[in-house]
């Protein structure tokens, strides 16, 4: 068993920005490290909180629609921390 993590910065919240740039990446990662869907057992897809227009997960179901996968999604609360610099 392998697993492979991937990241993307979505520049704007709709669906065409997380849809394009989740393709691209699973694209890469697939192509990259000779995988294909034989060798897929799960997916697991963490989103923060902001991305709210799209699912990423839909972007790997819309690739490979006639296999059934066990993809898991995941939402994560990230705050934004506030920085104070001493003086």
């Amino acid at each position: 068993m392998k697993s492979i993590r991937g990241a993307i910065a979505v520049v704007e919240n709709n669906e065409e920005s997380i849809m394009s740039s989740s393709k691209k990446l699973i694209n890469e990662i697939l192509i990259n490290n000779a995988i294909n869907e034989n060798d897929i057992e799960f997916v697991i897809f963490t989103v923060t909180s902001d991305i709210t227009e799209a699912f990423p997960a839909k972007a790997f179901r819309d690739l490979w629609s006639e296999k059934a996968f066990n993809i898991y999604f995941i939402m994560i609360n990230i705050r934004k921390m506030d920085i104070h610099k001493e003086t």
